[in-house]
């Protein structure tokens, strides 16, 4: 990925620099990228989703995004309203079913048979990875906001979709 421009090099307030670090970080997610049929560990996605929530939380507070929309600093609030888009808009519910949904087929793992092979049999893996990719939809707008705050432009450019 090449970074045409970032705001922090350009001298652009927190609000942008905060962008700028969560479009990063969710640009690189797999959420965001086209994940293949038999591409990946469906478990592995999860975890990567999830930790969106601890870099976006550590973003919002290490660059204090609630104090400056608070006085008014209106790409504060945008970026703060992307945040939440992003966390409990999308992610949250795609966790919130999938997570229980697949550990309880993890639980029912034969011992011998690897995590890939055991996935790869899971009857709810083509709508899992379906909903993936509907949910990639979601955060692709989220990221094409972000990148309107920052004024970065990441390459290569998001898949459309």
């Amino acid at each position: 990925m090449a970074v045409t421009e970032g705001p922090a090099d350009a001298g652009y307030g927190q609000a942008a620099t905060a962008a700028f670090e969560i479009q990063v970080q969710l640009s690189t997610r797999v959420g965001c990228r086209t994940l293949g049929r038999s591409e990946g560990i469906l478990r592995e996605a999860l975890y990567s989703l999830h930790s969106m929530f601890e870099i976006v939380r550590d973003v919002l507070e290490t660059r204090d995004l609630a104090g400056a929309a608070a006085a008014g600093d209106r790409d504060a609030a945008a970026v703060l309203e992307c945040a939440d888009e992003l966390l409990e808009g999308a992610l949250r519910p795609f966790l919130d079913r999938w997570h229980p949904l697949l550990a309880a087929y993890e639980g029912r793992r034969p011992e011998g048979r690897s995590v890939v092979e055991h996935e790869g049999r899971w009857e709810r893996a083509e709508e899992f990875r379906a909903a993936l990719r509907d949910l990639g939809d979601r955060l692709t707008e989220v990221n094409r906001k972000l990148a309107g705050i920052s004024g970065t432009d990441l390459e290569p450019p998001l898949p459309a979709r």
